[in-house]
């Protein structure tokens, strides 16, 4: 599991950044086979999680203490860099990509969060 992870971040390295500046949104992560997700509080959109693998790993590693499975959403707030929009991920199937580079918090989610 954790090589096709791998080796879905090496496939998107090259992704154009809305940015040079470090990003903090707050959203939902969903990691199974084939996806690897962000779905920010803010916006209707998921985007594709990727990051250096050292950022990846210790994210896949905290998601998994988290959760007893696969596609489970939990809460967490990232900083890194959001890309362009474009054509992302498993299949292209996202509008864009977020590259992780530092996890701030990583929890549970709680029916109250991003307002609900």
């Amino acid at each position: 599991m954790a090589a096709v992870l791998l080796y879905a971040l090496s496939l998107t390295s090259c992704a154009l950044l809305d940015s040079t500046d470090d990003a903090v949104p707050d959203g939902f992560v969903s990691i199974g086979f084939e996806v690897s997700a962000f779905r920010p509080c803010d916006s209707e959109e998921v985007w594709w999680l990727a990051g250096p693998s050292d950022v990846y790993e210790e994210l896949y590693g905290r998601y998994t203490e988290i959760v007893d499975g696969e596609y489970e959403e939990v809460y967490a707030r990232l900083r890194g860099v959001r890309s362009t929009p474009g054509e992302y991920g498993h299949l292209g199937g996202f509008k864009r990509e977020f590259r992780v580079t530092g996890i701030i918090e990583m929890r549970e989610s709680a029916p109250s969060e991003c307002g609900g």
